[in-house]
């Protein structure tokens, strides 16, 4: 039997999915929800911290990330 994704998968997949501007997995499964959530997870929260005033993240030289 093939588990469907949890409410939170699907909850947190949809929010990666509108603030990243993809469509969701094809595949209505925990494993491509959570492969989903991992392959996107990043970029999503850089879109997110985008949307917020940039006065508030300070980018770190080497490090490629916000703090």
């Amino acid at each position: 039997m093939i588990k469907q994704p949890s409410k939170k998968q699907i909850i947190f997949a949809e929010k990666i999915a509108d603030a990243c501007n993809i469509k969701l997995p094809k595949e209505f499964t925990s494993y491509a929800y959570w492969k989903f959530i991992n392959d996107n997870q990043w970029n999503y929260n850089i879109a997110k911290a985008s949307m917020l005033d940039s006065d508030d993240y300070e980018m770190l030289p080497d490090e490629g990330y916000f703090c």
